[in-house]
């Protein structure tokens, strides 16, 4: 039974997108962080935001299978980092772009 009567069609696109921002809150938190502090390392992550290496590796994963979050190697790794974490702008893009036109908004 679904809530709230009948579900509105949606373009093929646009239920891909939705598909896909079906997010827990630590991977916003990820996503977020990555969006407002920039490349972030796999520790710096964790620090920044109270969390374990499973979750946020966890979390990194996703966003990669998924097209939202480039891994990038680091020019000058340490010890414990040799890769930094990015946003794939252009897929961000991409899903802003489609969600717009989805909901009837101009580009």
């Amino acid at each position: 039974m679904s809530r709230g009567g009948p579900q509105p069609k949606m373009d093929p696109a646009l239920a891909e997108v939705a598909r896909l921002l079906q997010a827990t809150p630590t991977r916003m938190a990820v996503l977020a962080s990555l969006n407002i502090d920039g490349p972030q390392t796999r520790g710096e992550l964790m620090s920044r935001l109270g969390l374990g290496v499973g979750a946020v590796q966890h979390q990194l994963m996703s966003l990669r299978e998924i097209g939202l979050v480039v891994a990038v190697p680091l020019e000058e790794p340490d010890r414990y980092h040799r890769t930094e974490y990015r946003i794939a702008s252009e897929a961000l893009i991409a899903i802003y772009r489609t969600l717009g036109l989805g909901l009837g908004l101009t580009a």
